[in-house]
């Protein structure tokens, strides 16, 4: 592969307002997009407040890093204001290119090409000597924010030239544990905790030449330990679209490639390294049914077209196991955490430039189903119970609570049918993920197969709620809050019969794009 070192990557992302959540992306939708660079300090890289370098490499066969541990000016970059404990965080480096290989897997010969400048301003095309360009998604017609993410070579000379011939620019945004979104994303074998990766994602535009390789990506992180017991990141690059000669990383006779990296930066979310395992889109489902990874993704083959993707992350990582991509195989059970999800643009040679946009990102985990269509009952209170009812095409579920008053009635009270104490009451609500929020609803002044003029809670919700919680196939929780009995509380329930279980199994994680 041909090298150049003049090159320019460009970071713009764009901003609304939004909301903070557990797992998940702390900014569901990217309603928000407030970010910052990845070093917390404002001062990282700089003679104030030196990088840390770790001697102690995660995978002592490969070169670690053998540059200064300060830079120019400062890394920290950020949107409008300081973001607090929630935001998006964007990382950009330009390594020295394809140097330093050992064992058929590349070492990272420098320190992250973080120690640049971030300007605040300025036209998106115009070349900023040492920087990478932050600007606000202006789209005509749109009312959303996108992250966009440009690489660009443009010029004779930059002063990129210090990171070594041939620099590979690189710039992403995403979600991190511990920097800006909790500890957690969600979790692999569990499918109750998300798992799923929603986005929309357009190519504005690209241009190649002769000598140019570009890569736009969606990368996921997450961790297992070794053989030895010792816990390390691995993750998965998985390739929407790439250009030029040797772009591809994976083919119908090739599994993907594997790459074992060291960060050696103490302050950098990537440290100390991590397992990598790349596969292209394209290739999937390709070759060895051994291979396949069960879900498909579209082909990115027009500019200004946007693109829905749904990423299995599950699905993603047992596949990447399955090709023998990751040092040690993915175990089958034990929760997995889920750390990261990026966006990125990637490139190398001259003349060429690869704009990527990224919005609308979301994950997800269990989902209602109607697979959990059945009774239910709590054992404690055996003789009460629940009938549930999910309408997938409707996105809403329907709850018949079958229980008793809250005293026992007077022992003369004589009923026609039935046990004078008998309540039942009923409710619907919205789906969301693994829970419903329904409105009670009573209904009074009917008889026995009877035409009446039947009476109902009016205004809808004034009766109370209930909350519908389900954990699995098999159990779930009823959260109720009924003013009128001046009563709140948890029921936990399960099935009365297994017979659905497979079947809400097979539909938990299947996720249709919308």
């Amino acid at each position: 592969m041909k090298k150049n070192p003049k090159m320019v990557a460009v970071l713009l992302v764009a901003l609304a307002s939004g909301v903070a959540c557990a797992d998940y992306f702390w900014d569901q939708g990217f309603k928000d997009g407030a970010w910052r660079t990845d070093f917390i300090s404002d001062l990282a890289g700089t003679p104030l407040s030196p990088l840390t370098y770790d001697s102690h490499c995660l995978f002592p066969e490969l070169l670690c890093g053998n540059s200064p541990l300060v830079g120019e000016s400062t890394s920290a970059g950020t949107s409008t204001g300081m973001p607090g404990d929630r935001y998006w965080v964007v990382s950009i480096n330009n390594e020295p290119a394809f140097e330093n290989f050992i064992g058929g897997s590349m070492a990272v010969a420098g320190v992250p090409g973080q120690a640049h400048p971030l300007p605040q301003s300025g036209p998106m095309w115009t070349y900023y000597p040492e920087s990478f360009t932050v600007l606000v998604d202006t789209e005509v017609g749109e009312d959303f924010p996108r992250a966009h993410l440009i690489v660009r070579h443009s010029g004779p000379t930059n002063s990129h030239d210090e990171k070594g011939a041939g620099g590979i620019p690189f710039v992403s945004v995403g979600a991190q544990a511990n920097r800006g979104n909790g500890v957690a994303l969600g979790a692999l074998n569990n499918p109750f905790r998300p798992h799923n990766v929603r986005f929309t994602a357009k190519l504005f535009d690209w241009r190649t030449s002769d000598d140019s390789v570009m890569w736009a990506f969606m990368y996921a992180i997450a961790a297992w330990p070794d053989e030895a017991g010792n816990t390390i990141q691995r993750g998965v690059f998985l390739t929407l679209k790439h250009m030029g000669e040797a772009s591809d990383y994976s083919a119908p006779d090739n599994p993907g490639h594997a790459f074992d990296w060291n960060w050696p930066i103490r302050e950098s979310f990537f440290y100390p390294g991590v397992d990598w395992g790349f596969i292209d889109s394209e290739d999937l489902n390709s070759g060895p049914a051994a291979w396949h990874c069960g879900f498909t993704l579209p082909a990115m083959t027009e500019k200004l077209k946007d693109y829905r993707f749904n990423v299995d992350l599950q699905k993603l990582f047992e596949c990447a196991s399955h090709r023998g991509l990751f040092r040690t195989p993915m175990p089958d059970s034990g929760e997995l955490p889920i750390k990261g999800v990026h966006w990125a643009v990637e490139m190398s040679g001259a003349d060429a430039h690869l704009w990527m946009a990224v919005h609308d990102m979301e994950m997800s985990g269990f989902k209602i189903n109607a697979g959990l269509n059945d009774a239910w009952f709590n054992p404690d209170t055996d003789g009460q119970g629940f009938f549930i009812t999910v309408f997938p095409d409707l996105g809403s579920a329907s709850l018949a609570w079958f229980t008793y008053d809250t005293e026992l009635p007077p022992d003369d009270t004589q009923a026609s049918l039935g046990d004078p104490g008998h309540r039942w009451l009923t409710a619907t609500g919205p789906i969301l993920d693994n829970q419903v929020l329904m409105d009670i609803e009573m209904t009074t002044g009917g008889l026995f197969d009877t035409p009446t003029d039947i009476q109902r809670t009016d205004p809808p919700g004034s009766d109370g709620t209930i909350k519908l919680i389900f954990t699995s196939c098999n159990s779930g929780t009823v959260e109720y809050d009924i003013p009128s009995i001046n009563r709140q509380g948890t029921v936990p329930i399960q099935r009365v019969a297994g017979d659905n279980i497979a079947l809400c199994e097979q539909l938990s994680t299947h996720h249709d794009v919308p």
